[in-house]
């Protein structure tokens, strides 16, 4: 659980990795989900997506923080290479305090 007050949030990263050439399984997080757990008295703190587009925007998404809701991204691409739309911020908490949880979806070990 991840708990972000004033001020507070987190630079632009991707949530996956060139994994070691040395492990023959190749293990990454395929997808990520981030469930929102408040909104009550929070400014600010939006979860945001600076290369996504969709039909509406082409200058990158931003998902307020809702209780109860989850956002679903992939982080790789149905070849395994790295997604570069997934790249994410977490903006600067105004007011309030952000609360979230994040579960990461790894890839099967197949042997």
């Amino acid at each position: 659980m991840d708990h972000y007050t004033k001020d507070q949030g987190y630079p632009a990263r991707h949530d996956c990795s060139q994994p070691s050439l040395t492990n023959r399984y190749q293990p990454n997080r395929f997808a990520t989900i981030v469930f929102m757990l408040n909104d009550a008295g929070l400014e600010g703190g939006e979860l945001v997506f600076p290369k996504a587009i969709n039909a509406n925007n082409h200058d990158g998404i931003k998902v307020q923080s809702k209780a109860g809701k989850a956002v679903l991204y992939y982080n790789v691409l149905p070849d395994g290479n790295l997604d570069d739309l997934s790249h994410h911020s977490g903006d600067l908490v105004v007011d309030g305090d952000k609360w979230m949880g994040t579960l990461w979806v790894w890839d099967p070990i197949v042997d």
